[in-house]
């Protein structure tokens, strides 16, 4: 006969934020930045066991906003209270 002897639970709140990603501008603009930040979204859920990932950039830097944009990044409409930068995050499906 089985029976269970104990239960074991453990829970971890953890919140990801990606800090900064950059790639040699000799390299910029040939899919380099989408195809290391789609890897890295991959690691860090896997790794972390997350379903959300923020990252923030600075109002000014376009380049990013369309990165973040192609690869499914939300704006929050919020201001990161660190930094002065825009919330962006990640809800992975």
């Amino acid at each position: 006969m089985k029976r269970l002897l104990g239960l074991l639970c453990k829970v971890l709140l953890v919140l990801i934020k990606i800090d900064r990603i950059m790639i040699d501008e000799k390299y910029q603009g040939k899919g380099y930045g989408k195809m290391a930040m789609i890897k890295l979204i991959d690691l860090v859920s896997k790794e972390y066991c997350v379903n959300v990932i923020y990252l923030s950039i600075t109002e000014e830097n376009r380049t990013a906003y369309s990165l973040y944009k192609s690869i499914g990044f939300e704006s929050m409409n919020e201001i990161d209270p660190n930094n002065g930068e825009l919330l962006f995050k990640f809800t992975i499906k």
